[in-house]
């Protein structure tokens, strides 16, 4: 989706200039939303390279004009737009997320090149050691990946100053909840967006399923079948000319409404339509119909999902008391 759709789907957000003309350099862009954690996550694929102090302002724009708990920008961009000095916007952004303790990092030195980098520390090898046991060295590779799509290598180290021990687990400490709270938001918003799509899956599953209104009493089932006519449940049926509404030709076979007890396949259901509803997805893309047949002794809806146009025959025939032969699954 591109920066028309990005704004189509923000309708509610104005941006300020600043974030007008960073937005400008959008080429493509892809939104998780977590509506029950009030989170929205942003994949903004960019021509060139913007500064975090750009994108946080813009975070907390769409942040506040929705209301939400937090709102996360994750650029993406050229490998080849990556540079040297970019390693302080990554040392930036990794303590944004909780795994840079910032007092060992408000003064470092950087050394390397665009394949290995070295950050090097105020403080003893063995201060340095202690920064790289929280995995800091992998974070801020993986940050980089996750924007360029690109390895470099990180090495920590300190530059031989004296430790201060208090002043490290002094600080650990401090950032021990900010820390866990920002692991426990981002594990939270992806499990419940993979929870999602998983529910909307079945839930399309479900749907496709005819479901039972009623099978009645457990009384003997009024079933036969003399030449081209069916009695079924109380209705008979004349079964010589069938006219296909939908789908595939079928031989007629039926089997009552009563004995639908369960899940079917293949299975040819005679009846009349007592009940009919069609409707539109939220999307525009799909048509939902409900179907519901009795043979006056059992009732049963069968739901067909499919495209408009794919349907619209069906609707325009089965009219509000069609009988019907259905062939599917019950």
């Amino acid at each position: 989706m591109n920066l028309q759709d990005f704004y189509t789907k923000l309708h509610k957000y104005t941006p300020s200039d600043n974030a007008k003309e960073i937005l400008s350099g959008m080429t493509e862009f892809r939104l998780r939303v977590d509506k029950e954690k009030r989170l929205m996550e942003f994949d903004i694929f960019f021509e060139g390279v913007v500064s975090k102090n750009d994108l946080y302002p813009i975070e907390e724009e769409i942040k506040n004009a929705y209301s939400l708990s937090s709102v996360r920008i994750l650029p993406k961009y050229p490998a080849e737009a990556f540079y040297f000095d970019y390693i302080h916007e990554v040392v930036l952004e990794a303590y944004r997320v909780g795994y840079v303790t910032r007092g060992f990092f408000e003064n470092y030195s950087v050394s390397g090149d665009t394949s290995q980098i070295y950050i090097t520390l105020a403080a003893s090898d063995t201060g340095a050691a202690l920064v790289c046991d929280g995995n800091t060295e992998s974070v801020i590779e993986n940050i980089i990946r996750s924007e360029f799509g690109i390895s470099v290598k990180i090495v920590i180290r300190g530059n031989g100053s004296p430790f201060d021990y208090d002043s490290y687990y002094y600080a650990q400490n401090e950032e021990l909840s900010r820390i866990h709270s920002k692991d426990m938001e981002r594990y939270n918003a992806e499990r419940r967006a993979r929870e999602e799509q998983e529910r909307a899956r079945k839930e399309q599953e479900e749907a496709l399923k005819p479901k039972m209104i009623s099978t009645l009493s457990s009384s003997e089932v009024n079933f036969r079948v003399e030449g081209a006519t069916c009695t079924v449940g109380n209705m008979t049926f004349d079964i010589s000319e069938p006219e296909m509404m939908y789908g595939e030709s079928f031989n007629i076979t039926p089997t009552p409404l009563r004995q639908m007890n369960g899940p079917t396949r293949g299975v040819v259901l005679l009846g009349q339509v007592n009940s009919f509803e069609s409707k539109l997805n939220k999307a525009g893309t799909k048509t939902i119909m409900t179907i519901g047949i009795t043979d006056n002794d059992a009732s049963i809806n069968v739901k067909l999902i499919a495209e408009p146009e794919l349907l619209a025959p069906l609707e325009k025939a089965i009219g509000s008391s069609a009988r019907s032969i259905r062939r599917g699954v019950a």
